[in-house]
C-alpha cells in the first residue's frame, strides 16, 4: 500500500480500494477474457506513415469494424443471460433500416431472430412490444436505447419463439445510436 501511495493518486477511500481487492479476489481467472489489436496478420489493424511517424490505422478504413469487435467482447452479462429473442421490423419507408438496426443490436450481443418490415410504413416513433415481462434487463436497455417505454402485449399466435419486437419509426436517430 505504501508503494502503490507513493506512485499514484487516487481519490478513492482506503474502504473502496479495500472493497475493489475484494471484488478482484473474487473474479474467476477463467471468466477473463484476453484480446489484443494489433498489425499481426488476420487482425484489424495496419500500419501507416502519418506525417513521418509511423501508426497503426484500421485495415478496413474505419473504425466500425474495431468497434463491433469490441462491443462483441464485452456482451452485457444480463442480455446474454436473458437471451431474449427479438424481432426487428421497419416501420418506415426507409430501405433497410431494420437490417441496420438489427445489425447494431447483434454487436452489442442481443439475439435479434428476425429482421423485416412491418405491416405498415407509418409508424412515426419507434415501439417496443414485450411480449412476455421475462426479460427486464434487456427490456431496460432497449427503452434507454431507443428513449421510449415498452408496451407489454400479448404475443401474435404465429410468434410463439417471440419475445420483444422493435418497431423501428420516423424518430429514429441513427447518429445517436
Amino acid at each position: 500500500m505504501r508503494s502503490l501511495s507513493q506512485n499514484a493518486q487516487t481519490n478513492l477511500s482506503v474502504e473502496e480500494i479495500m472493497r475493489l481487492v475484494e471484488i478482484g479476489e473474487s473474479v474467476n481467472p477463467e471468466d477473463i477474457v484476453q484480446s489484443q489489436l494489433d498489425a499481426s496478420e488476420d487482425n484489424f489493424l495496419a500500419f501507416s506513415d502519418y506525417y513521418g511517424q509511423s501508426v497503426l490505422v484500421p485495415v478496413s478504413g474505419d473504425w466500425q469494424q474495431i468497434q463491433e469487435y469490441v462491443r462483441g467482447l464485452l456482451v452485457d452479462s444480463y442480455i446474454k443471460d436473458e437471451a431474449a429473442r427479438i424481432s426487428v421490423l421497419n416501420g418506415t419507408m426507409e430501405d433497410g433500416l431494420a437490417g441496420s438496426v438489427g445489425e447494431l443490436l447483434r454487436s452489442f450481443g442481443y439475439q435479434v431472430d428476425n429482421i423485416d418490415n412491418a405491416s405498415e410504413q407509418n409508424y412515426t416513433r419507434t415501439v417496443i412490444f414485450d411480449y412476455n415481462g421475462d426479460n427486464p434487463y434487456t427490456i431496460r436497455y432497449l427503452e434507454q436505447r431507443f428513449g421510449v417505454s415498452a408496451q407489454r402485449r400479448q404475443a401474435p399466435s404465429d410468434s410463439e419463439n417471440l419475445d420483444i419486437e422493435i418497431v423501428i419509426g420516423g424518430d429514429y436517430d441513427s447518429d445517436t445510436q
